[in-house]
């Protein structure tokens, strides 16, 4: 069976908001809490986030972090949590083998 992406996150505030729908309602609205837990549960069904096609992936290289679109302008910020990231010769993380990710930002903002 093929292993699916492990979420953590950065901090007990972002796992309400991913966990708790009342929670990511009133802080976000119902609009942008809608398309959180669509996008978590594309995270939570996909072995990569290179598999991910909702919420326009796409990757910020000068951060090497993912960014996918939620609504309006609200977005997540994805990083690889591994303890030792998997990485190419040019030291950029090789994405396609991350299978651990962490939710670090929910918020407005472009990359």
């Amino acid at each position: 069976m093929e292993e699916l992406l492990e979420l953590a996150f950065r901090s007990k505030t972002i796992r309400t908001l991913c966990e708790v729908e009342a929670a990511a309602e009133k802080r976000l609205g119902k609009e942008v809490a809608t398309a959180l837990r669509a996008r978590l549960a594309d995270l939570d069904a996909a072995a990569s986030i290179t598999e991910v096609i909702a919420g326009r992936p796409r990757l910020n290289p000068r951060k090497q972090k993912y960014i996918i679109e939620l609504a309006g302008s609200f977005v997540l910020t994805i990083s690889a949590n591994h303890v030792k990231n998997p990485m190419d010769n040019s030291g950029r993380i090789r994405w396609d083998s991350v299978t651990r990710i962490k939710v670090d930002a929910i918020g407005e903002g472009n990359d």
